[in-house]
């Protein structure tokens, strides 16, 4: 690493560091001001067994996921480590760049189902389903005859709900609230993106909610150690009534599934209030999330197709049919809070061998600038 990028990477490391100061300030205050912050009973024992990489002032996460869900784990991770040390180590940030690009799913990932594709744009160029030239704009709704509605989604950097539409026919034309689907629409988007159809999801799941696409996101670790690709947990995402998004940061609640399909018996906000129901579903009579298995295979072909990115945030959809679609392969800044909220933990058993192996090789926090030179 040359020195600007030294610089850099020290400027981007304190600036995030703060930010996640701040994010857990204000979990803590909130929890403060209903007068339920517990001390985890554990906090000594914690910063004693590994003071080699944890702060003192990261406690606080250990004390923000004991009192939201009563778990006195030891295995917790605070946001900042694992946003500046694990992450960036597990996967390489610029490699993992077309990894996640949502243009190339079907190209590298042939062996699982995906959505039916209308459009895309690629490096500003639009293109069909099989990649071919299909003009501009007039392309794009030739590609879009006699289709009803459909989402658009940036290429990347679609995280959190940003960048996503769902555009439904109005009159002559595709609309999202205010929003008009036309050629100044595209100009004005800047991002690479892909076009869609709004899957008609499996009646397990649209029941959660009928007017988001309510999907399976499944987290995926290829061992440091020896390769083994390991499901770390498995969440439903359930969006609030009305919205077609199903992010917790738009309303929405996560659900947690065990091992063998069972649904949890209380679902979370992204304030980490607990909700036993959610949109009129009581979650301790709900039967085992049907294709849950099938998800499960289909994360993990594409976990063993990854050599640059270790940890991956699967998302997924069951179709009408029950055929299991990816929808997002996240890999970067991906949100760790509900996993620990809901188990008790992050990385469980695989928590000490992806510490040790982070702390001792260093990680680059930023795409390289300079290229490096080759002796």
């Amino acid at each position: 690493m040359n020195v600007i990028e030294s610089m850099i990477s020290k400027v981007y490391s304190y600036r995030s560091y703060v930010n996640h100061r701040k994010n857990l300030a204000d979990k803590l205050d909130n929890l403060k001001s209903k007068n339920a912050l517990k001390s985890h009973p554990l906090r000594e024992k914690v910063l004693s067994n590994n003071s080699h990489w944890l702060h003192k002032s990261d406690l606080g996460w250990f004390d923000y996921f004991f009192s939201v869900n009563g778990i006195a784990s030891e295995t917790y991770m605070p946001h900042w480590p694992y946003y500046l040390i694990i992450e960036p180590t597990l996967n390489h940030r610029l490699m993992v760049s077309t990894l996640k690009d949502k243009n190339f799913y079907e190209l590298f990932f042939k062996e699982v189902s995906h959505p039916l594709i209308y459009a895309r744009r690629i490096n500003g160029h639009y293109y069909n389903l099989d990649y071919q030239r299909i003009g501009g704009f007039e392309g794009v709704l030739k590609a879009l005859k006699g289709v009803e509605s459909f989402i658009l989604k940036a290429s990347l950097d679609s995280g959190g709900g940003q960048s996503i539409f769902l555009f439904k026919r109005d009159s002559k034309s595709y609309k999202c609230d205010r929003i008009e689907f036309n050629d100044s629409f595209l100009r004005s988007f800047s991002h690479d993106f892909v076009i869609q159809e709004t899957v008609r999801q499996h009646s397990f799941y649209q029941d959660f909610n009928p007017s988001s696409n309510n999907t399976l996101r499944i987290l995926v670790y290829r061992s440091v150690v020896d390769d083994s690709i390991n499901v770390l947990h498995t969440l439903l995402r359930i969006g609030k009534k009305g919205s077609y998004l199903d992010h917790d940061n738009q309303g929405g609640v996560s659900l947690y599934i065990h091992g063998d399909g069972r649904l949890s018996e209380l679902a979370y906000d992204n304030n980490g209030n607990a909700y036993p129901a959610f949109n009129g579903i009581v979650f301790s009579e709900m039967e085992v999330a049907p294709y849950y298995k099938e998800a499960v295979i289909a994360a993990q072909k594409i976990a063993s197709k990854s050599y640059y990115g270790r940890l991956l945030a699967l998302d997924f959809t069951v179709a009408e049919s029950g055929e299991v679609q990816l929808l997002d392969v996240n890999c970067w800044r991906n949100g760790v809070s509900h996993y620990q909220i809901h188990s008790g933990t992050l990385f469980g058993d695989f928590t000490s061998e992806i510490v040790n192996y982070c702390t001792k090789n260093p990680s680059f926090n930023i795409i390289r600038i300079f290229p490096k030179a080759i002796n």
